[in-house]
């Protein structure tokens, strides 16, 4: 059910229970919430942030609790047009550009939330962040790292346990785009690009202290399929024909594993044995194991699993902790 009503509260009374006495911060929370009737039943709906605050020993909340919309670009046409005027990007819809006047894309900011430097950001996958004013809600704009990001990232960022610094990527077309931000500065202070080939639709990713982690699935996302209003995230098994894959690389000297199938049948257990890529061949042909150990790092191997190829990597730091949900 849609919630159109934005608020503020503060010293709220605690009806039942009690606040714990060192309990000191906040809570940020990020949903979906459309404004308007959808034009198509899929990703089209606005974010809407709720905020709860406690910093007193008092058994109250003493910073204001309240929710607001993300006030996008793309949510402002909407607002002024009086109706949704974007289909969704996974369903398709209707076939064309947007409306005249409208921003290109529908940034709906409702997926991720997280605080960043002094800024409260808003993820979506198909857009840059927006930033908010985490002391009252307010809509700031997009985000885009001092200029470094001018189209999208992932909303699923992860944060460095040593620094506090901001771990994330950007997927769009063939490239994959890795990058690091500074805790202090907000700056980009490394990049990297991998050139993949495909347009993948790359969700999510995992790092460890040398490494970052990329699944390559048949998931792809066509543009070219959305102009058309036809659905515009689509599963290509012919766009991989050895399955699903992994690419690995070394956050040290930006050097890439090419990347090897990585599933394995359900219900079995690995049966570790050499990769069959044409390199790694030995002498008279014969397979051997490819191990390789990186600056202070793990050691990495490409190995089979009953006939089908994965990608063993063994994480040495289990702490770097994803930035949100």
């Amino acid at each position: 059910m849609p919630w159109g009503e934005e608020s503020e509260a503060y010293d709220l009374e605690v009806i039942s229970g009690k606040i714990p006495g060192d309990l000191s911060g906040a809570l940020f929370r990020i949903s979906s919430n459309p404004r308007f009737r959808p034009r198509t039943y899929t990703v089209t709906t606005g974010g809407r942030v709720t905020a709860g605050s406690q910093e007193s020993t008092s058994g109250t909340a003493g910073r204001p609790s309240g929710c607001a919309g993300v006030e996008t670009d793309s949510m402002r046409f909407e607002v002024t047009q009086g109706e949704a005027a974007y289909s969704g990007f996974v369903n398709g819809g209707a076939a064309g550009p947007p409306p005249e006047g409208a921003p290109p894309a529908k940034n709906v900011a409702n997926t991720n939330v997280g605080v960043f430097g002094d800024h409260l950001l808003v993820y979506f996958e198909g857009g840059l962040p927006y930033a908010m004013d985490p002391e009252n809600l307010r809509t700031l704009g997009p985000h885009d790292f001092h200029g470094s990001i001018d189209v999208l990232c992932t909303a699923h960022y992860k944060l460095d346990p040593a620094t506090g610094d901001m771990l994330f990527f950007a997927a769009l077309g063939p490239q994959v785009t890795w990058y690091r931000t500074d805790a202090t500065t907000g700056r980009i202070t490394d990049s990297h690009r991998i050139e993949t080939g495909l347009p993948l639709m790359i969700h999510d990713f995992a790092v460890s202290e040398h490494y970052a982690v990329f699944l390559v699935t048949p998931t792809m996302l066509r543009f070219d399929l959305l102009a058309q209003g036809l659905p515009g995230v689509i599963w290509d098994e012919a766009a991989l024909p050895q399955g699903s894959q992994v690419i690995l690389m070394n956050r040290d000297i930006h050097r890439c594993r090419k990347p090897v199938p990585a599933t394995h049948r359900p219900g079995t257990a690995p049966r570790p044995r050499p990769v069959r890529l044409p390199r790694q061949l030995g002498r008279r042909g014969r397979p051997r194991p490819r191990h390789r150990r990186g600056p202070r790092g793990p050691r990495v191997s490409m190995c089979t699993a009953r006939g089908t190829r994965i990608c063993l990597h063994r994480v040495e730091d289990a702490h770097y902790r994803d930035g949100g949900p």
